[in-house]
């Protein structure tokens, strides 16, 4: 059987990349290319209807190498390739929202009739409803994504691999067979499509992606009492394309622009906006995809830690398009929207550490009894959350915790994320006792409780200084370089963050004895006798001497480097007569 999945693979890349550069050379000659626009991400004039050759090398693959029985997913296959001709239609002659949303609709509502249901509750309409906007949501999410070369059906494959993975320890071989063949044709078209790409999918590559994706993943979906198996698996392993709908969507709601209207300001765009290129941009999500997927993977094997890992993947992708959102080069929430820049900043803050005081409660329980939640604890568990959650709003909101600026992490954060936890453990422990005599429950459960609460609410407001070290160095304008490793250079350093943050790429000591060393936040990068190649290599356009060393030398030094400015930082302090005769003394920069 291995063979044939082998052959189905093949056979689809082939096809489909044969196909993809039949279709290059077809547009080029007949003009059907898209023209640079100012609402569109891409350079040149990269070929049309890139969707067509994966779909037509996915049929013919499909029909000569895979069973012929009746089979859903027959009727997916029909469904799909029907969204490509309505995507084909929309990029020729253009297809109103509202008209395209009606007949994902009906495709949603075929595909239920014909068996296939996202099994999530007991109840069938509950089960109706979230399949609807479950195969809506993930047909439009794939719509969105195709936003940069190679994004989305990179993105395609890897959540093919991984629902194939799923498939086949299911034994469902008919599924496998057909995602191999989607993979191979997704493949064979990626190889032109990603940067530079010389051609694009366009709606009818896109939605033909989504719609067969969304279906085959709802189609593998179980009960919630087989809660490992399936269920929150395609959530993980589309994580990416839910993820960049949500943001778009969010963002442009509060910026009074319609989501259907394209625009520079998804995910990857703000990403790029930082200064990474679109391949690096691409590879970032490739990873956070294949990161999710793990995930989906280990939770198949560990059911029970489901409801501790998702909340704390969902909590890190959050934290992410917060950050994207503070530092993408005019990709900033509009003036008028301050309310949300508040609710990020106090509220939004509040509610992710509430979400991490519940997986850290309920992590404690799974490490204490070996991984399981048996029925009287997690009785308990329900019963003690709202006091365990209660203690920490009341202590850390009368602290001031989420006064001011929440999101950025220091040592004087730690010891106050540690005081206020401290306390409010020993709190709820106390009201616990009171109410239940601590009957049935473990003290070891508490105490675990509180080394994963300290660990998670450091680590979520440690993130923002974890993407500033990963990202910033990328950064288009000022990067700024500082030329020393001592008090004097970490001034100078936080000097000029405070002016533009994200700004200072690192610092630059004398020797290598503090390379690679992280001193307050900068990371030692190289040394003096590395600064012309630290200066090539993080594309310097400011260095700033901040330590005792000859200005002349450092000046001959970066001579071939005529953009680059260097500067000096200096500190001095000099005694004020004021006009009442005493002498003050004011320590000036």
């Amino acid at each position: 059987m291995t063979l044939r999945y082998g052959l189905a693979f093949v056979v689809a890349l082939a096809l489909s990349a044969a196909l993809t550069r039949l279709t290059i050379g077809i547009c080029a000659r007949h003009g059907w290319v898209s023209m640079p626009r100012t609402d569109r991400w891409h350079s040149g004039s990269p070929a049309l209807f890139g969707g067509l050759p994966i779909v037509l090398a996915f049929c013919l693959t499909s029909v000569f190498l895979l069973p012929l029985a009746y089979n859903p997913l027959w009727v997916v296959i029909g469904l799909s390739v029907s969204f490509c001709g309505v995507g084909f239609y929309d990029d020729v002659w253009s297809l109103r929202p509202l008209g395209k949303l009606a007949l994902q609709l009906l495709g949603a509502g075929i595909l239920i009739r014909m068996g296939v249901l996202y099994q999530f509750r007991d109840s069938i309409w509950i089960n109706i409803t979230f399949t609807v906007v479950w195969v809506v949501g993930i047909t439009n999410a794939f719509n969105l994504l195709d936003n940069i070369d190679g994004l989305a059906s990179g993105i395609a494959i890897i959540a093919a691999g991984y629902l194939a993975y799923f498939y086949l320890i299911f034994d469902n071989k008919p599924a496998v067979l057909f995602l191999s063949a989607f993979i191979g044709a997704v493949l064979g078209f990626l190889i032109f499509n990603f940067s530079p790409a010389k051609i694009f999918m366009g709606d009818a590559g896109s939605l033909f992606i989504g719609f067969f994706l969304a279906s085959v993943s709802a189609m593998g979906t179980t009960h919630l009492s087989v809660y490992g198996a399936f269920l929150f698996v395609p959530i993980m392993i589309l994580i990416v394309p839910i993820f960049d709908t949500a943001f778009v969507s969010l963002t442009r709601r509060l910026s009074g622009r319609p989501i259907s209207v394209g625009g520079k300001d998804h995910t990857s765009h703000r990403l790029a906006a930082l200064g990474l290129n679109d391949r690096k941009v691409v590879l970032i999500f490739y990873l956070l995809s294949i990161s999710a997927g793990m995930t989906a993977v280990f939770l198949h094997g560990v059911p029970n830690a489901a409801a501790s890992i998702i909340p704390l993947f969902l909590i890190l992708v959050t934290l992410l398009g917060l950050y994207l959102v503070s530092h993408a080069d005019g990709q900033s929430v509009p003036s008028g929207q301050n309310w949300f820049l508040a609710l990020s900043q106090h509220l939004l803050p509040l509610l992710i550490d509430l979400a991490l005081v519940t997986v850290a409660y309920y992590s404690a329980y799974l490490l204490r009894f070996g991984g399981v939640m048996l029925h009287p604890n997690a009785l308990l568990f329900s019963q003690t959350l709202p006091i365990v959650i209660g203690a920490h709003i009341i202590v850390a909101v009368l602290s001031g915790l989420y006064w001011g600026r929440p999101l950025v992490l220091s040592l004087y954060h730690v010891y106050r994320i540690v005081r206020i936890i401290t306390i409010s453990t020993v709190l709820s422990t106390l009201i616990i006792i009171g109410l239940y005599r601590f009957e049935g429950m473990s003290r070891v459960v508490f105490f675990m409780f509180w080394m994963l609460e300290v660990g998670l609410l450091s680590s979520a407001r440690a993130a923002f200084g974890f993407f500033n070290l990963t990202l910033k160095r990328y950064h288009r304008e000022s990067r700024i370089l500082v030329l020393g490793s001592d008090e004097r250079a970490v001034l100078a350093a936080n000097h000029f963050e405070i002016l533009q943050p994200g700004c200072v790429i690192g610092l630059v000591g004398l020797n290598n004895f503090n390379r690679g060393r992280i001193i307050d936040k900068f990371s030692v990068i190289g040394s003096m006798d590395e600064i012309e190649d630290v200066v090539s290599k993080y594309d310097v356009s400011q260095l700033v001497v901040a330590t005792k060393v000859n200005l002349e030398w450092v000046i001959n030094l970066c001579s071939n480097n005529p953009q680059l400015e260097v500067t000096e930082f200096e500190w001095r302090i000099r005694s004020l007569r004021p006009a009442g005769g005493s002498q003050l003394k004011v320590r000036g920069l």
